[in-house]
């Protein structure tokens, strides 16, 4: 409305009403739908030399590669199920919605990280997360928490396991620890951090984040992670990080036999090659980047021509095991749905039954 008490017609619609909201509904919806989709172009261009593949999988004995596979799919829902609970932790006084729909955000966002660019796996996170339900500023806090929980554990255990490998575990265990106990605290003091960042925003992005920097600016005991929930983040992660490590020396497994002093080279090696790729934002999913890192440790264990077509194998392992997480999670959504339509349905019927058997007074 401007000073004159009219309605601005750049805010109303015809009717008069605000036509903001639907404006930005619409935005919305559109985003969605294009995160969905544009990440399966670039899925397509991963698998454009089909003979590469078909070379990398002709030595390789499917048996510990479908294994690879298997353990790979647990290691996701993993991830999946920490965030879901950080969130949790995070919205302590708040409504939390409940672990189906925050796992459906999970999944839909997984692929978004095939584009050009980590933003937008993050990006769709935001979209397909109901902000109706978390507050902004709990949104963005689980995600940088997350973020620093992914790069400091991946490179805790690859820097500890590669010195292992190295030097021994003399050396290695003290390393692994010390970063270990770096990234507790470090990740345990983030929510300043997350404080910074959304006052930054709420410069540049006056009109999305205002709420959010002012929301964190008022709440100065807001919850965070704290050092024992940091710790026991940490530990999840980790966990996840291991089981990774096992799946890809499983997928080693099927092209070339292996010593066990070289499992902490492989893990350690396979989790900073993770972290590389992270870190070049460009590359979609690390593409090629991550590979290259994975060829230089697995060049003194297998050799150059072998450790090539791992990398391969590696990839094409990665990439199934995300499409199969990612239609696991939209099975189990629509029966979860289902079930929940169902008993809804049914729950009328029990209160008449239970009151045709309720005794007259």
């Amino acid at each position: 409305m401007n000073p004159g008490g009219q309605l601005d017609p750049e805010r109303t619609n015809s009717t008069g009403s605000s036509a903001q909201p639907s404006r930005r509904f619409g935005l919305t919806s559109a985003a969605r739908i294009l995160l969905l989709l544009a990440p399966w172009a670039f899925i397509a261009y991963l698998f454009r030399d089909l003979d590469a593949i078909r070379d990398a999988f002709a030595e390789a004995s499917p048996v510990p590669m479908v294994g690879g596979l298997l353990l790979t799919i647990p290691a996701l829902f993993g991830a999946a199920l920490l965030w879901a609970r950080l969130v949790s932790h995070l919205s302590r006084g708040v409504a939390s919605p409940g672990m189906v729909p925050l796992l459906r955000s999970f999944a839909r966002s997984w692929l978004a990280r095939y584009l050009p660019g980590k933003v937008w796996s993050y990006g769709a996170r935001v979209v397909h997360t109901d902000a109706t339900v978390i507050p902004r500023r709990i949104l963005a806090t689980s995600l940088v928490d997350e973020f620093a929980l992914i790069i400091g554990c991946a490179t805790a255990l690859g820097l500890g396991l590669w010195t292992w490998s190295a030097a021994g575990p003399i050396v290695g265990v003290p390393v692994l620890v010390a970063a270990i106990g770096a990234v507790v605290v470090a990740v345990s003091r983030l929510d300043s951090v997350v404080a910074l960042v959304l006052r930054f925003l709420a410069r540049v992005i006056p009109e999305r984040w205002r709420t959010a920097a002012e929301e964190m600016q008022q709440t100065s005991d807001d919850p965070g992670l704290g050092l024992r929930a940091s710790a026991l983040f940490t530990g999840g992660y980790l966990l996840t990080d291991l089981v990774l490590g096992g799946a890809f020396v499983l997928v080693v497994m099927s092209v070339s036999d292996i010593q066990w002093k070289d499992f902490p080279l492989l893990v350690g090696g396979y989790n900073l090659a993770a972290v590389v790729g992270i870190v070049a934002f460009i590359a979609p999913a690390g593409l090629g980047v991550r590979e290259g890192v994975l060829v230089g440790f697995l060049a003194p264990v297998v050799g150059g021509p072998v450790a090539a077509s791992l990398a391969i194998l590696v990839r094409v392992v990665v990439v199934l095991a995300d499409l199969v997480f990612v239609g696991m999670v939209e099975a189990a959504t629509v029966f979860s749905g289902r079930n929940a339509q169902g008993s809804a349905a049914r729950r009328p019927d029990l209160h008449r039954e239970a009151a045709r058997q309720r005794p007259e007074s």
